[in-house]
């Protein structure tokens, strides 16, 4: 009974020992951890101060660089602000140059139009006034044996002597005999066109061919 009370007892007593011994391990982990965890927090504190100043440095840098990209930006601006400028003052001078170019080139197509008109204008009088002379002609060499005497001859000047009247004429006289008595083919002749208009047609030796061309032309 007594061996079994004393086995008791140092089984407690080892586990007491035990217990004591596990919890001085505990405390002294617990300190070590402490000492460890001031150490480290003061290395991170260190770099934590470090690494701000580094920071400070790199946000001072990357400050001065800003200012710098800040100019650079500043002066491209200004740069392709003239460019624009250059750009738009040449756009303007080139309206102005294209804007007078295209008056010069219509005051030459007014001028040349002028012209144009002027040579057709004159190049109908010289028509006209051609076969007016060639009409003049023709009456000058009609019938010889005696001269046409017109009571009224009257045409419509719209194209007065132009080569319908002439035909007219030329048919005439080859319609006639050199002395008269055959008579015209007036007919024929008349039938021909609205330019030509005889009435009391007839043969005078005193009639002269210049009175008739004068009232003509």
């Amino acid at each position: 009974m007594r061996e079994e009370k004393r086995r008791e007892e140092e089984r407690r007593g080892k586990e007491e020992k035990g217990r004591e011994r596990r919890e001085e391990k505990r405390r002294e982990g617990e300190r070590r951890e402490k000492r460890r965890g001031g150490k480290e927090g003061e290395r991170r504190g260190e770099e934590g101060e470090k690494r701000k100043g580094e920071k400070g440095e790199k946000g001072k840098r990357r400050g001065k660089r800003g200012e710098k990209g800040k100019e650079e930006r500043r002066g491209e601006e200004e740069r392709r602000r003239e460019k624009g400028r250059e750009r738009s003052g040449e756009r303007r001078r080139g309206e102005r140059r294209g804007g007078e170019e295209r008056e010069k080139e219509r005051r030459e197509g007014e001028r040349e139009r002028e012209k144009r008109k002027g040579e057709k204008e004159r190049g109908e009088r010289e028509r006209r006034e051609g076969e007016r002379r060639v009409f003049v002609r023709v009456l000058r060499f009609m019938c010889f044996a005696c001269y046409l005497h017109v009571g009224r001859l009257r045409l419509q000047f719209a194209q007065a002597c132009s080569k319908r009247v002439l035909s007219v004429f030329t048919f005439m006289l080859d319609a006639s005999d050199s002395s008269c008595s055959g008579g015209w083919s007036w007919s024929a002749a008349l039938s021909q066109g609205e330019f030509l208009h005889l009435q009391h047609l007839h043969c005078l030796s005193s009639w002269s061919v210049d009175a008739m061309t004068e009232s003509l032309t």
